[in-house]
């Protein structure tokens, strides 16, 4: 069984997981190289571009991004 990989749909490269939502419901990535943040909804299988504020907040938190967006 192969692992399976996300990829930024502008830059290409592989993006980083950052979290899953608690009900598995949508996962969020961001890409290291370019700086997009995308929300995956596996359910829908289908994207959308940025995070919800609450899981933004909790990257501020966590060192991941800063709170002009930015990767740190």
């Amino acid at each position: 069984m192969g692992r399976s990989y996300v990829h930024c749909f502008h830059c290409r490269a592989r993006m980083k997981k950052f979290r899953d939502d608690p009900e598995g419901d949508r996962v969020f990535y961001y890409c290291r190289n370019c700086g997009r943040r995308w929300t995956y909804m596996p359910e829908r299988g289908a994207t959308t571009e940025d995070w919800p504020k609450d899981v933004f907040d909790e990257a501020v938190a966590a060192g991941v991004v800063s709170e002009d967006g930015q990767l740190l």
